[in-house]
């Protein structure tokens, strides 16, 4: 038997929200299972060997460690990443307890969507925290001196919003052709996708995922995003890569963050962005941009969803 469980307990000063095992210990316990699997942010995995030292115990999701415990270290069977640039990162942990597992689509996404060949209408359209917003910014209007009729469609969570975003956003919203959503469903969130042309992805971050990525590639969307290595490593493969004007291994994030928002780097790698954006809405009615997305979406489809990733839990337990 398999128990999984949810991230819950205190937020710290970043957003990140951990799990305290200690507050759920009892019930795992009361099911006595063979196998657990625990969010990739939680502390105190050790607790639960101490009561179950049969049961084998998972670390998932990771993409760096929240607690260097070496108690938690020691009792933990398997550390589960979704890149092998995480994995890498994470030198504490023995390389016989790394294991790699991508992020991946679920069958029920590829049964009810699908993509429209040739989209008439312009649209670009984004997926992720709000901390990108500037860039976007930047971008679009890039974008709208040479394509009059483009739209920015933006769609935020809401609880990734900080409060200095937020005044961003709200000048965002007066430029002509950006939608911000903060409030809508995931279904609708794919149903607006599916007409969009392009996917702008500028990230500078390296502890993101890309299951965003392979959900827009999925939609017939053309995506550009970054040279992050955790993107690069899977998406590299399907999406148009415009290189970070920095290392970003050696700059610490906010440090990025500012550099290419207000310098002049900055500015030149939005226009760089922008011009491989406007190409791809050019011709992305064309037999040939029409034949990459078809075999993209068809990689995918094969090597990204699920049921492929669960045969490899499967091997695990």
């Amino acid at each position: 038997m398999t128990f999984f469980t949810k991230g819950f307990g205190f937020i710290d000063q970043y957003g990140v929200q951990y799990m305290n095992v200690e507050n759920i210990v009892e019930k795992i316990i009361s099911i006595n299972p063979s196998a657990i699997f625990i969010n990739g942010v939680c502390k105190n995995s050790h607790l639960i060997k101490q009561k179950l030292p049969q049961s084998k115990i998972y670390v998932w999701n990771l993409r760096e460690i929240f607690s260097n415990d070496i108690n938690d270290i020691n009792s933990t069977d398997c550390y589960i990443f979704n890149s092998r640039y995480h994995a890498n990162k994470c030198e504490v942990l023995p390389y016989t307890k790394k294991i790699i597992i991508q992020d991946s689509i679920p069958d029920i996404f590829i049964q009810n969507h699908h993509f429209d060949y040739f989209k008439k209408t312009k649209i670009l359209v984004y997926i992720g925290e709000s901390c990108e917003c500037l860039l976007l910014r930047d971008i679009y209007l890039t974008i709208q001196t040479k394509i009059l009729d483009v739209k920015l469609k933006i769609f935020l969570p809401q609880n990734s919003i900080s409060e200095n975003d937020e005044i961003h956003i709200k000048e965002m919203t007066k430029i002509s052709g950006i939608e911000i959503y903060t409030k809508i469903t995931p279904s609708e969130i794919f149903n607006r996708c599916q007409e969009s042309m392009v996917c702008l992805y500028p990230c500078i971050f390296t502890d993101t995922g890309y299951t965003s990525i392979l959900e827009m590639v999925y939609l017939g969307c053309n995506v550009i995003t970054t040279n992050i290595p955790s993107i690069s490593e899977v998406a590299g493969e399907f999406s148009e890569i415009v290189n970070l004007p920095f290392d970003y291994d050696k700059q610490f994030k906010e440090n990025m963050k500012k550099t290419i928002e207000s310098s002049e780097l900055g500015m030149d790698w939005c226009q760089k962005f922008a011009n491989v954006a406007i190409k791809c809405i050019n011709e992305y009615n064309t037999l040939d941009t029409q034949s990459k997305i078809n075999h993209r979406i068809d990689y995918i489809r094969e090597n990204y969803r699920w049921t492929k990733q669960i045969e490899k839990i499967y091997d695990l337990i």
